[in-house]
């Protein structure tokens, strides 16, 4: 299961600086609604520079990740969400 979380780091690789690979952790759990859970966590030292821009248009809010393939973790989803203002304010 650890290679599940390589990719899941990989993709933030690009838009954080991360603490240490050796730190990355996954938990797996079960919900009787949804099924198995598989948490990835990511120690983020920082984000990087081209990322902090003071104007928040375009700001990463949000990243969801969701395994889509196998118990393999063939098939990775990740969601991100943008701030993007109302145009009409």
């Amino acid at each position: 299961m650890r290679g599940f979380c390589k990719p899941v780091s990989g993709v933030l690789e690009d838009f954080v600086e991360i603490e240490s690979q050796d730190k990355v952790q996954l938990s797996v759990s079960s919900d009787t609604d949804i099924g198995t859970i598989y948490s990835v966590t990511v120690p983020v030292r920082r984000v990087k520079p081209e990322y902090q821009d003071m104007d928040e248009v375009g700001t990463i809010t949000n990243i969801e990740f969701k395994e889509t393939g196998d118990i393999s973790g063939s098939s990775l989803d990740v969601r991100f969400d943008f701030f993007v203002p109302d145009e009409r304010s």
